[in-house]
């Protein structure tokens, strides 16, 4: 769904955030410049931890500063279904940075809620997002190190790709010993169960 520079700010993020937690068909989420805030960003950062069918959310140019990048760093720790995630023009600072690097990072943490990879504090043995392969953070101030911590984990994350599609295809091929008729229901929906399948793969 595009819903770019509509302004609905934080109450209209509210109320997607409400379906978010209930729709699990919705692929795409685009919504560039829409005044979302830190407290939208929260809101829907909140249902997609939960949900299970988004795969590519915009939320560019929303001012959603440190707490809506923490808050989406949270999110990342429980979603298995992102891949791709645009945060540009954010006003996001180390804070936000460091929290996107933890959440997507192997760590070694104390206690807290922030970690530099390998050291640092941070939320301790919290679960690393290794579905993520694409974050865009150009127009937000992210230092070098958590920007050498988050690329070194999409880099990680892409080489599992294959992985998870040849499970997926396992756990196809196995459902179709049981149910003949899951290979014969055409391609637009060998497709929709292949994808529900890679998002049901253990990370």
């Amino acid at each position: 769904i595009g819903l770019h520079y509509n302004g609905f700010g934080s109450q209209g993020a509210a109320a997607l955030a409400a379906a978010l937690r209930t729709n699990q068909t919705l692929q795409e989420l685009a919504l560039y410049s829409n005044n979302i805030g830190p407290d939208g960003a929260v809101v829907l950062a909140t249902a997609l931890a939960v949900n299970r069918g988004v795969a590519s959310v915009d939320m560019g140019g929303n001012a959603i500063s440190d707490a809506g990048a923490m808050a989406l760093a949270r999110a990342l720790r429980q979603n298995t279904t992102i891949t791709d995630l645009h945060l540009d023009f954010n006003q996001i600072g180390e804070d936000g940075a460091n929290a996107l690097a933890s959440a997507l990072s192997e760590l070694r943490c104390g206690s807290g809620d922030l970690c530099v990879s390998g050291e640092g504090v941070g939320a301790s043995n919290a679960t690393v997002n290794k579905t993520l392969t694409t974050l865009w953070l150009h127009g937000n101030m992210v230092g070098s190190a958590a920007q050498r911590s988050i690329d070194a984990a999409l880099a990680r994350n892409l080489k599992l790709v294959p992985q998870r599609l040849a499970a997926a295809y396992q756990r196809l091929a196995l459902a179709a010993l049981f149910t003949p008729a899951l290979l014969g229901s055409g391609a637009n929906a060998r497709g929709g169960q292949l994808a529900h399948a890679v998002a049901a793969c253990p990370n």
